[in-house]
């Protein structure tokens, strides 16, 4: 058994706060906050060719956390918390009942890079020990929000989104940090770093890569299309930290700096992350300012839009022969042969085709049991939306989207209803963005779901009410034994 230097800090950070009676609950999740988002890299501990992430190992010891105060100290849970854990469970029994004969990848034995760029031949859904990690990873995931919806209060969830955006600024650093390395030609000793501190393992090493004129930012993520994930959520975060403290623009200098990080990272998925954040943006400025007061706020945007899809434009012109151009060009080459719903699987040498492709025979898939799926894990693409609707059906996703989004005391006490339309626009961009997000089901049970939720609340809530100032949340004792 070999434990690396992260591992082994996180185990004693774990131990620290489980110990430490005052904030313990807080100090776990933002433990589990941190890792989920920003380190895929390395692992916790290396068993033979058993691997344990180090977010694994931070949801696992959270719920453990859980699980123990809820024995001492028990509190009713909700009964869509059983449900759901029914419809978790429902297509896993069907499954092994009544197997299919459709052709899928699964990544445990065989990926859609695998079929598509060496001809590897496609699998019959099973359930397999993947199956069975990413539904206890899910079951995790429900009891840890039933638990937080049961122990946090109003100005908990204040505190938690201002100190974990403390967390984010110093990633922020670092990942600036890592684009001098690059610049500069330093980066052997980043990579050495990392891969020392961390931990060494095949699908982690980092790589330094050109992507057209710039090299690719990963920061401790696995790829740059997961590392503007983190840095759209760490957005999300600290937008909705600028208007807890006050700001009612929402916008800061941090914000500003993951824009450029993202834009730095060289990841076609920014294409998806900067429009789906200036949507919520906007949907957030239209519940703060009435529409009447927002002519001259409707003209900047206007402009600032013209403004930067022309410079966009500019861009990938000057750069046709570059990265994000290349892939451009290369996904309207293959655009007829996406939408094969006959399973013709034809062989390309595009990322973007790949990623496409497998979302859309995914889909294509999950048609034969639509209502249920196949069970979480069975099917494997570049996207997470596809693999979640794949696995549950489209009962599974109501029910789930119910319980994390609508069950919240955020969403009752603070009258979020009222902004229901824009609320439900926001969960469908969600859904939107990870439809080609290549971070497998991680969107879905992580803790950053969890603080998206908390964030999403904070944008949405009634502004009529007196907010509390930065002094007061920082202040708040109620969550002492949390």
């Amino acid at each position: 058994m070999e434990i690396s230097p992260a591992g082994f800090l996180l185990l004693l950070l774990s131990l620290f706060f489980f110990l430490k009676k005052k904030n313990s609950f807080m100090n776990l999740l933002l433990l589990c906050l941190t890792a989920d988002l920003f380190i895929e890299m390395g692992y916790f501990v290396k068993m033979g060719l058993t691997i344990v992430t180090l977010y694994d190992f931070s949801l696992y010891y959270l719920f453990f956390f859980c699980v123990i105060d809820y024995i001492i100290k028990p509190f009713k849970i909700s009964p869509l918390f059983y449900g759901l854990i029914c419809l978790y469970l429902l297509p896993l029994c069907g499954l092994l009942l009544f197997p299919s004969d459709i052709l899928i990848a699964d990544s445990y034995r065989v990926t859609w890079d695998d079929v598509i760029f060496n001809g590897a031949r496609p699998v019959h859904p099973e359930v397999t020990n993947l199956v069975i990690k990413d539904t206890f990873k899910f079951f995790f995931s429900a009891f840890i929000v039933q638990y937080m919806y049961h122990k946090f209060f109003g100005d908990d969830y204040k505190l938690l989104i201002v100190r974990f955006s403390r967390i984010i600024t110093v990633f922020l650093i670092i990942g600036i940090l890592e684009y001098i390395k690059n610049f500069t030609g330093g980066i052997s000793e980043w990579a050495s770093f990392t891969e020392l501190f961390f931990g060494t393992t095949p699908s982690t090493v980092y790589e330094s890569r050109l992507r057209g004129d710039l090299y690719e930012l990963n920061l401790f993520t696995k790829e740059a299309s997961h590392y503007a994930y983190t840095l759209f959520i760490a957005m999300i975060i600290l937008l909705a930290k600028n208007i807890i403290v006050g700001k009612k623009s929402g916008f800061s200098f941090s914000i500003i700096i993951c824009i450029i990080l993202m834009m730095l990272s060289t990841s076609f998925s920014i294409v998806l992350f900067l429009p789906a954040f200036g949507v919520i943006y906007l949907l957030y400025r239209w519940c703060v300012f009435k529409p009447s007061s927002m002519r001259y706020e409707k003209i900047l945007l206007f402009i600032s839009v013209i403004l930067g899809g022309s410079s966009f434009i500019a861009f990938i012109l000057a750069n046709e022969d570059g990265f994000v151009m290349g892939r451009i060009v290369l996904l309207f080459e293959n655009i007829d042969l996406l939408f094969d719903i006959n399973n013709n699987i034809t062989f390309g040498d595009d990322s973007t085709y790949v990623r496409v492709m497998s979302v859309l025979q995914t889909f294509y898939a999950y048609l034969n049991r639509p209502l249920f799926g196949f069970s979480l894990g069975s099917m494997a693409c570049h996207g997470a939306t596809a693999m979640m609707i794949s696995g549950i059906g489209i009962i599974g996703v109501f029910f789930w989207t119910k319980y994390y989004f609508y069950t919240s005391p955020l969403y009752v006490e603070n009258r979020v209803s009222q902004y229901k339309f824009h609320y439900l626009l926001v969960i469908i961009v969600y859904f939107l963005i990870n439809s080609l997000n290549s971070i497998s089901l991680r969107p879905f049970y992580d803790s950053t779901v969890m603080a998206f939720v908390i964030c999403l609340c904070s944008l949405f809530k009634s502004f009529t009410k007196q907010k509390k100032n930065y002094g007061e949340c920082i202040n708040y004792n109620n969550s002492s034994n949390i």
